[in-house]
């Protein structure tokens, strides 16, 4: 079975609106067995907050107080299954333990208000991954759903993350956000879960020239198993597919830039009631079934070595070099 690190789940958010409704040992209950069953030992887990208010009705930065309150309480009472990671050698003793290693961050950085000054008390909490925006407009970027690209706060916090040795994560960024934020970043970056516009023209999957862009800065791409992103057709929408996007990226990027950030929301409480996240992938409508993705790479003719580069070792080595 090969070890898999998945770039993207929203674990915290299921923590968040199970714990919200009395239940406790979230992660035992509902995670633990599918990550065994999947060969996932780690990742990354940001923080999601709601931009729009509409999942939360509250502001976003009492979201965030309560997301990240409830994360620090399941983190507090699963140390036997899990622990949050800062480094990556502390992701190495994690898994070597038998426990699943979790960075986190925060996906968007609605909740600042334009302050990024707030990182350092991010970075104190732990977290080591951030990206600007969800799909909205902030203070500091463009999102998915916007031609807008970086504001004057949006530069300062790139340089910002960066500078603290954080992972800059561009998924869910306008295209001229990923534009201007490339063009300022010193040193590799990620989109952690996102699939190519090539085999499938949906405006958060990326262009040949931006995955040129992030395999220039020794980045990373996180392949994701959303299913609107792998095809129009839902016929489509399965394991062979997202495989098309792995060799797709490889062969435009190298395979040394390419991983998995699949981004799957199966657990989540408001799947079957919110279409938007209701879709599944045929072959993989959990993390508990990640391996059918090698046994499609082997059928391609991957090598044992290749698949391992995709399912962890890649983003081990972007983590390492940008993290420590």
């Amino acid at each position: 079975m090969y070890k898999l690190f998945d770039a993207h789940s929203d674990i915290f958010e299921d923590v968040d609106e199970k714990r919200a409704r009395g239940l406790k040992n979230i992660i035992r209950d509902y995670h633990k067995d599918k990550w065994l069953a999947g060969g996932c030992v780690g990742g990354f887990y940001p923080v999601w907050v709601d931009p729009y208010c509409e999942v939360y009705t509250m502001p976003v930065e009492e979201q965030a107080e309560r997301i990240i309150g409830h994360m620090k309480e399941e983190l507090a009472v699963c140390t036997d299954e899990a622990v949050l990671v800062t480094s990556a050698s502390e992701y190495e003793e994690a898994v070597s333990a038998n426990k699943h290693a979790i960075f986190t961050g925060a996906e968007g950085l609605s909740f600042l208000r334009g302050d990024f000054g707030k990182l350092d008390e991010l970075y104190e909490l732990g977290m080591r991954e951030f990206s600007l925006t969800w799909n909205e407009t902030n203070e500091f970027a463009g999102g998915a759903d916007s031609s807008e690209g970086l504001t004057e706060a949006g530069r300062k916090c790139v340089k910002k993350i960066q500078s603290m040795g954080a992972i800059l994560d561009l998924a869910h960024s306008s295209k001229q956000t990923f534009y201007d934020a490339a063009s300022i970043a010193e040193g590799p970056f990620m989109v952690s879960h996102a699939n190519v516009s090539h085999i499938c023209n949906h405006p958060r999957n990326l262009t040949d020239d931006q995955l040129k862009i992030i395999a220039d800065s020794k980045g990373m791409l996180g392949i994701s198993a959303y299913s609107p992103f792998l095809s129009e057709y839902p016929a489509k929408q399965n394991v062979a597919t997202l495989c098309d996007h792995i060799e797709y990226a490889a062969e435009k990027m190298g395979i040394e830039c390419v991983g998995l950030g699949f981004d799957l929301v199966d657990f989540l409480d408001d799947v079957g009631v919110d279409e938007s996240i209701s879709y599944v992938t045929a072959g993989l409508s959990s993390i508990s079934h990640a391996q059918s993705i090698a046994a499609e790479l082997e059928k391609r003719g991957f090598s044992a070595a290749d698949i391992n580069k995709v399912y962890s070792e890649n983003f081990l080595s972007l983590i390492e070099r940008i993290i420590g």
